[in-house]
């Protein structure tokens, strides 16, 4: 199962190379249209609040989508072979590759802000902010995968 996910770890890997260079060059491009009264801190954490807020869920939806066709795909292919790869571990790791990508973004975005999210006022909800975010990501990547592999394998017949 292991090496089934890394398999799916790099088959996506031009995908999310770009995305995750995309956020990284975020923080450059908010440095330099930042008005003159912001603060460089300030500015970042405002990209990165971008990122949490629309960027990494679309990505999530993106990256899930392209792994539920690609599982689908590879479901087709697995049929031919001498000995095929079990269904359900072929889709569990696929599954796995896009939650641990949308993980990494995450991560990322969470790094850069300083481990803390910028809302001054709302301290005692941030754990709840937190937790409620990380269940949407999740529910948002199982989604799209399986709507992707659901129309993909009602196409494909």
């Amino acid at each position: 199962m292991k090496d089934l996910i890394k398999l799916q770890l790099r088959k996506s890997l031009l995908s999310f190379s770009v995305i995750m260079a995309a956020l990284l060059a975020s923080i450059p491009l908010a440095l330099a249209v930042k008005s003159a009264a912001m603060k460089p801190g300030e500015a970042i954490d405002l990209a990165m609040l971008y990122w949490a807020l629309v960027g990494i869920p679309l990505t999530a939806l993106i990256l899930s989508g392209i792994a539920g066709s690609e599982a689908a795909r590879d479901q087709a292919a697995s049929t031919e072979q001498p000995l095929p790869v079990s269904q359900y571990k072929l889709l569990l790791s696929s599954l796995a590759a896009v939650l641990l990508e949308a993980a990494m973004l995450t991560l990322a975005a969470w790094a850069i802000m300083g481990f803390s999210l910028p809302l001054e006022r709302l301290d005692g909800t941030q754990k709840y902010i937190a937790s409620f975010y990380l269940f949407s990501l999740v529910y948002l990547s199982v989604y799209g995968f399986t709507l992707s592999y659901a129309f993909r394998n009602g196409i494909a017949g």
